[in-house]
């Protein structure tokens, strides 16, 4: 059964029309892409209960005249804690200017495509951990310096360690 069809009726629709269809598929559309991009699987082919009910959420987010009353809404909850069945992993982060051989101090920004993580970084040659240096902005670099940066983000996996060596 599409999911399509599993949220009709909890929508309280029973009939087939095209406009409606079109207007609910488009609603589906917007909620895998609405939670896939904070990282979680809604599977259109093969809908989970928890699929259809973050579904459902957020048609009547998409509805409602006020959709921060659903920020706690229990299913939200539960969609956010348990409704992965694998974390996605970071991104490894990127690092501007890229390492190499330089004569004037490099100020460093560092960046991760995935949304919301915290980039953590050790200028010692050490793996980062939470507990090593958090990324505030720019790193000021003006002598031989191994930089690595890792990111992260609660639910998630790691990002890779990026390693960059700038010499001077």
């Amino acid at each position: 059964m599409a999911l399509i069809d599993t949220v009709k009726p909890r929508l309280g629709i029973f009939y087939s029309d095209t406009n409606k269809n079109a207007e609910i598929q488009s609603m589906i559309d917007g909620a895998v892409s609405y939670f896939g991009e904070a990282g979680w699987n809604i599977d259109a082919d093969s809908p989970s209960n928890t699929a259809v009910e973050a579904v459902i959420l957020y048609c009547k987010m998409a509805q409602s005249t006020d959709p921060d009353q659903f920020a706690n809404h229990p299913v939200l909850m539960s969609f956010i804690l348990q409704g992965r069945t694998q974390p996605s992993t970071i991104a490894t982060p990127t690092a501007t200017p890229a390492g190499g051989t330089y004569t004037e101090t490099q100020n460093v920004t560092l960046e991760c495509s995935t949304l919301y993580t915290d980039i953590y970084y050790t200028t010692d040659g050490t793996t980062p951990t939470k507990e090593s240096t958090l990324y505030t902005g720019t790193i000021a670099i003006s002598e031989t310096t191994t930089l690595k940066v890792k990111a992260f983000r609660y639910g998630w996996y790691d990002s890779d360690v990026l390693t960059v060596t700038y010499t001077f």
